[in-house]
């Protein structure tokens, strides 16, 4: 409620104070409160008010800090962990102009794009309204967030329950603004976004018709997550925040009113039914048998950090690697057999250590994709495109790189564990479904899935968002790295996921009907809490027909199948997880030792022997067979320098591998029949 306003008598203020003149239903049931409720002031007494502040910037166990200054504070949100110095975001809580209390948040508007950049994805309308890009102040700038500080303040500053108008005033000095205001409750995707032109030199007040927003988007006033402010001036601003309120629908207000009255129903473009590349140039596929030979160079590099391998047959091989230390990523094809191999344009990704996921063919056909966080990262918490998918699509006759669209802009760090897969029959075949671990809007770790009709072009939220329910872990995280590993896979019409998350949590999955996903259950028991780094172990899941799902994951010496009904365990040799691969009807495990769990340095190598058995139709393994000699394999963080696709031709696997002595990948061809696996020559 404002506080310091000399345009109100002290009668009006009374009654406001009062509530004597409020008398409409609000938008949601709640008891009657006041006619304005204040969120956010920037004043001292309020910030000093919640959990885990410090008043200086040592180390310590508070994630804000409030540093007297001056003209004011700061008050500031740490970056990564409690005790690091790197801040998310900062308040310049200011004297001077302001509208309520003592002080404004002081900030700055300044032009889009100064270096001039090219869009790192294909940018859509839709992006640019709801997610306008942040990295380098491409479209925009953040002005403001409340990200993590309106999960810890208060939990009635979050309730937003009974009140019709978010109110925020607003003043620009040397020029006007082109604002984005956007709301979220803890599921909402995209974010409720009202966008304004904020004039030269005046205070207004930006509104945002809270009722609207639940009855268009079903946002929950009870749950208000976060809110944020982006801008761009043609020059730089001086920009003024202050008293951030919700109000009832017929509260005055003194200042000029900004309101957007588009429509708020968002829309998706889809087709009417799944989309599949058009491979009208396909060649008739060569999957007469193999036997298995000596192992063929690919290139230089290595298939950790980023890497899989995918065939059509036995001259059409595709290989995504990373060379330069796992810094870069590259990508391959041949058409040979693997005599010669044709570089494809690199994959858009960059920090592959933590922010780009390996990588997986996604489809028989031998489509891939690669998801790297890295080109939108902004900070912690920013609205921004961020996870770039650069699909690699079989067109008949060898690969062709698709233009990067954006998988998703709701992570609030970073993302290195994504899985994306192809729907191989039922009513929706062809859909693509993607999962992904991340920490988001509350801070908290989660499991996110979206879909996708037009061959990864546009990806959709599964439902109200892409929250998988019940995949959260916790109330808060402390760290912001430690996502929950996951995969997704076929089920019948529709997609399973599993996820792991770092600590004290068995594996868990749930399946979605097509209203609904189904309530998370533990399928192993077995965690990671003495892994460094648990968000590079790995997963793999394979489903044969359209209900019988294998799955195996780092630290299981056992594979699980689902027969439809209930899940089984499989013994088989196996020491730590491994990779699955379905070759027709042929279920193969492929597996190279266990992995370090503690961490020597961002990568090193370990003798392994890569071993592969086969479940033969009688539902036992057979006793596995080692494909290599003993040799230094090359391991980035927990990830074991090799791979097999999900889905392989009918006749063989193709298994990719790093050797770190010599330096190169190395690619093998495991045959696999009716009578099993091939002896050979090695």
């Amino acid at each position: 409620m404002r506080k310091t306003s000399i345009l109100l008598s002290t009668v009006w203020i009374f009654i406001i104070l009062t509530g004597v003149l409020f008398s409409q239903t609000p938008c949601s049931r709640a008891a009657p409160g006041p006619a304005e409720k204040l969120i956010l002031g920037f004043e001292k007494e309020e910030l000093r008010v919640g959990e885990a502040i410090a008043y200086d910037e040592n180390p310590s166990r508070c994630w804000f800090y409030l540093l007297e200054g001056t003209e004011g504070f700061d008050f500031a949100a740490r970056f990564e962990w409690p005790g690091g110095k790197n801040r998310a975001w900062t308040w310049l809580c200011r004297q001077g102009e302001h509208t309520e209390g003592e002080l404004a948040l002081l900030t700055t508007a300044r032009p889009a794009n100064p270096k001039g950049l090219e869009a790192s994805f294909v940018q859509t309308d839709f992006l640019s309204h709801y997610y306008p890009s942040a990295r380098n102040r491409f479209e925009a700038e953040l002005l403001m967030t409340s990200f993590q500080w309106l999960s810890k303040s208060r939990p009635q500053l979050r309730d937003w329950s009974g009140y019709e108008r978010l109110l925020i005033d607003v003043r620009c000095k040397e020029a006007s603004v082109e604002v984005w205001l956007a709301v979220e409750d803890d599921i909402i995707e995209p974010p409720v976004v009202r966008k304004f032109n904020v004039p030269e030199g005046q205070w207004v007040t930006l509104e945002v018709d809270l009722k609207k927003a639940v009855e268009v988007r079903r946002m929950d006033l009870s749950k208000i997550a976060n809110f944020w402010l982006m801008g761009r001036s043609p020059v730089r601003t001086t920009v003024r925040i202050d008293n951030i309120r919700i109000a009832k629908k017929n509260v005055d207000t003194v200042y000029k009113i900004l309101r957007d009255d588009s429509s708020m129903v968002v829309t998706y473009p889809r087709p009417t039914k799944p989309e599949v590349p058009n491979r009208s140039l396909q060649v008739k596929p060569d999957r007469s048998a193999v036997k298995l030979t000596e192992p063929v160079v690919v290139a230089e590099g290595s298939v950790a950090p980023l890497g899989w391998v995918s065939a059509y047959d036995n001259n059409l091989i595709f290989v995504a690697y990373s060379v330069d230390k796992g810094t870069k990523p590259k990508a391959a094809y041949t058409d040979d057999g693997g005599l010669t191999w044709k570089q494809l344009p690199d994959p858009t990704a960059r920090n592959l250590d933590h922010g780009t996921s390996r990588g997986c063919a996604i489809d028989v056909e031998g489509d891939g994709v690669a998801i790297s966080s890295g080109p939108g990262c902004a900070g912690v918490g920013r609205a921004t495109p961020r996870q770039h998918l650069t699909k690699y699509t079989f067109m008949g006759k060898g690969w062709r790189a698709e233009n990067t669209t954006i998988l998703d802009s709701d992570i609030r760090h970073c993302a290195s564990n994504g899985s994306v897969v192809r729907l191989h029959s039922g009513p929706y075949k062809g859909r693509l479904w993607a999962s992904w671990g991340e920490i988001g809007r509350e801070h908290i770790m989660g499991v996110h899935a979206r879909y996708s009709d037009d061959d990864g072009r546009t990806w959709i939220p599964w439902g109200k968002g892409a929250l998988i329910p019940g995949s959260k872990f916790g109330d808060w995280s402390n760290g912001t790295y430690g996502y929950p590993e996951t995969v997704i896979t076929p089920y019948k019409e529709h997609a399973a996921c599993f996820w792991r998350h770092k600590q004290n949590c068995g594996v868990m999955w749930s399946f979605y009907d097509g209203k609904k996903w189904s309530k998370p259950k533990e399928i192993s028991p077995v965690v990671l809490n003495g892994m460094d780094g648990a968000y590079r172990a790995t997963m793999s899941a394979v489903t044969r027909g359209d209900s019988e799902i294998f799955f195996i994951a780092t630290g299981l010496n056992y594979v699980l199948r689902w027969d439809g009904q209930k899940w089984h365990k499989e013994t088989v040799e196996v020491e730590d997880g491994g990779m699955l691969s379905l070759a027709g009807e042929v279920v193969t495990l492929f597996d190279a030792g266990k992995v370090n769990r503690r961490w020597k340095e961002r990568r090193w190598e370990r003798p392994a022997v890569i071993r592969c058995q086969r479940r033969k139709a009688n539902g036992r393994w057979e006793k596995a067979m080692e494909l290599t000699k003993k040799f230094n394999i090359d391991e980035y963080r927990s990830l074991a320098g090799y791979s097999v696709p999900p889905y392989s031709p009918p006749n063989y696997v193709p298994l990719a591998y790093s050797d770190a002595d010599e330096g190169r990948i190395k690619l093998l061809k495991v045959p696999v029949t009716g009578g099993g696996l091939y002896s050979g020559s090695q």
